[in-house]
């Protein structure tokens, strides 16, 4: 794919530049690494709870929450064999010259399955790809990734991937055989902390907004987008603000761009603001707002928002731009209480033009019965239905990017139950998940298909239910990359009307594990 070429392309000058020009540019010292992201990845964020603050910020970054890379992605296991320590414990790359330090690794997904009653229908991701990350001096860190993707979806997502035709949590995609796709993805940021309580980023990645499993403001569900973001420190770290420019793009052809997998879609901008209050040791408390303004007009074709939308201040963009025509506007508040280090209790809330909303609660124990790097869960999202759609002429300004949910990774119009648990014990894991979630289901819509206008309706109506359950045995193999084998089963069930559709998977695979797979919807 031409396109995805030149994005690749790119995405690999972007970073060799950044390591040049930051080369020339930093004071030369000793090599101090405190500017990384930590990985998105669920499971292992949840050990950095309680030693940071403004938990609601993510992804974790090691200047601006005052954590070290190091510490975290360290393997304190004891073995004398050179080969295991090459593979198992270090990087493929791991070089620290003067004040520069250097890490590469590869980066992979092979697993393959088998679901019933459809015994005959196979699935399998086929994912190879690597990453370089590394510091230049003590203010600039980066990290670039890149992964070459094969798979056949289990039939549920296949159905999704299909409708919007994409490749779920990567977007642009192509037909691979008769039932497959193919696709390359590509993400990377450079980052610089001129002082320990300042943070800017220029990158192509994710993002998250929230304390729990799911996000009702950002998720990391969407694709990489390309993106700008400052992320500042006040008052003694007891006020934290981040502010996100992002450019994304609909479903929707631009004109004249044909139908091949290098289609230009119609873009459009977004910008998300949230402020976050370390009240006391044990109690937080985060405002957030997000936009969606579109960049392409029917009959005028390109526009541009006011300059206002760009305003890095949380509600100056809502005060100084008076017309709300190609806005979209989502706002929210986030909590999170930690207690005797090891108990949270958190919330978030969505308001969505005015009559809209969403909740959320939850409940966490971080190491249960002191068991190291392991939690459990619980939580709770509700949904109004219509909730971040908008109207007919406005489909431009859906809150989504490349065909995928900004926040929940279902829609809108949900009730939903989510038990998850996680252990970790001397590098054998042990994975759970049970979840539900019930809503109104019409041959339309009825509120739970953000892509639709929020006036369409359905007279048709029935009651959708869905039951996911996952376990998953495995074994760490390198702390790193989080590189595990694993075996896992899973069941699906549902429940449409009086109908009960149940299928059960269990698939063996050999993995990278530094992002999530949303595959309970």
């Amino acid at each position: 794919m031409k396109s995805t070429l030149i994005h690749i392309l790119l995405s690999r000058a972007f970073s060799l530049f950044a390591y040049f020009f930051f080369f020339g540019v930093i004071h030369q010292g000793h090599i101090v690494a405190q500017t990384k992201n930590f990985p998105l990845e669920f499971n292992f964020h949840q050990r950095l709870i309680s030693d940071t603050k403004h938990r609601s910020i993510r992804p974790y970054n090691e200047s601006f929450n005052q954590i070290r890379y190091s510490a975290y992605y360290l393997d304190s296991s004891q073995n004398n064999s050179p080969f295991y320590n090459f593979v198992f414990k270090r990087s493929v790359l791991d070089v620290v010259e003067s004040d520069v330090s250097l890490k590469a690794d590869p980066l992979f997904n092979f697993a393959i399955g088998n679901s019933s009653p459809n015994d005959d229908y196979r699935y399998f991701t086929n994912s190879r790809g690597f990453r370089v990350l590394g510091d230049i001096g003590q203010k600039v860190s980066f990290e670039t990734r890149f992964y070459e993707n094969q798979m056949i979806y289990p039939e549920y997502l296949d159905e999704i991937a299909d409708q919007r035709g994409i490749g779920i949590g990567i977007g642009r995609s192509k037909p691979f055989k008769d039932y497959g796709l193919d696709a390359a993805t590509a993400s990377g940021y450079v980052s610089y902390a001129p002082l320990k309580e300042i943070n800017f980023q220029f990158g192509h990645g994710r993002h998250f907004f929230g304390n729990g499993y799911r996000s009702l403001l950002l998720s990391d569900y969407a694709p990489n987008y390309p993106y700008f973001s400052g992320q500042y420190l006040f008052f003694k770290s007891k006020v934290a603000y981040k502010h996100i420019s992002a450019w994304m793009h609909s479903r929707e052809r631009s004109p004249g761009s044909g139908i091949s997998p290098e289609t230009i879609y119609k873009r459009k901008a977004a910008s998300f603001n949230m402020i976050s209050f370390f009240i006391h040791q044990n109690l937080e408390f985060s405002l957030f707002e997000g936009a969606i303004h579109k960049l392409y007009d029917e009959s005028q074709g390109s526009v541009f928002p006011d300059v206002s939308f760009y305003t890095p201040i949380f509600g100056v963009s809502r005060l100084l731009n008076l017309s709300e025509s190609g806005m979209n506007r989502i706002y929210g508040a986030s909590f999170s209480s930690l207690f005797l280090s090891s108990i949270e209790l958190y919330g978030q809330t969505m308001l969505h033009e005015s009559s809209r909303f969403a909740f959320q609660s939850g409940l966490k124990w971080l190491n249960p019965l002191k068991i190291s790097n392991s939690y459990l869960m619980m939580e709770y999202n509700y949904i109004k239905p219509f909730s971040y759609s908008i109207d007919s002429s406005r489909l431009l300004q859906t809150y989504s990017h490349n065909g995928h949910e900004l926040a929940h990774p279902i829609g809108s119009g949900i009730s939903e139950l989510i038990v998850k648990g996680y252990f970790e014990y001397r590098k054998f894991l042990f994975n759970f998940q049970f979840s539900h979630f019930l809503r109104t289901y019409g041959e339309t819509n009825l509120g739970a298909d953000i892509f639709l206008p929020s006036s369409s309706s359905s007279v048709d109506l029935m009651n959708h239910r869905n039951y996911f359950s996952y376990v998953e045995l495995g074994y760490l193999l390198n702390v790193q990359t989080q590189m595990k084998v694993f075996i896992n089963f899973s069941r699906r069930t549902n429940v449409l009307s009086s109908q009960t559709y149940p299928e059960n998977f269990l698939m063996v695979g050999f993995r990278t594990n530094l992002i999530n797979n949303y595959i309970d919807q």
